[in-house]
């Protein structure tokens, strides 16, 4: 396994956590236990991978019911409720990372680690 992965899977750990918790665990859409963060774009899309606008807390049934099982119900509710990320999003989706992989990913972990201290438990 290569070291970008394991940095990769770290920082997405972190960051999951990082949106659930910030959040209190509470599903942005239904109200719900929210138990996923999803990646408004992309994961794929790595200049915006761990950016805290990037995600959303959702309970499995939503994550899979509406941002995926229904995409058309799904944007229309994230312009609907949360414009601003949108238009974040929409003005950073060509972003790219500013150095190397490595580099950007030790670089992410850090960030998204000092985040969750802050945010606490």
């Amino acid at each position: 396994m290569s070291k970008h992965s394991n940095l990769m899977r770290e920082c997405d750990a972190l960051w999951q956590i990082l949106i659930l918790r910030m959040y209190r665990y509470c599903c942005a859409v239904s109200g719900q236990t929210a138990t996923v963060a999803h990646h408004i774009v992309g994961r794929s899309n790595m200049a915006l991978r761990y950016e805290v606008l990037n995600g959303l807390p959702l309970s499995h049934s939503t994550h899979l019911g509406v941002m995926h099982g229904d995409p058309k119900k799904g944007k229309d509710w994230l312009q609907t409720f949360r414009g601003y990320q949108m238009a974040w999003l929409n003005e950073h989706k060509n972003d790219r990372i500013p150095c190397s992989l490595n580099l950007y990913l030790l670089d992410q972990r850090a960030k998204l680690r000092a985040m969750l201290e802050a945010v606490g438990p």
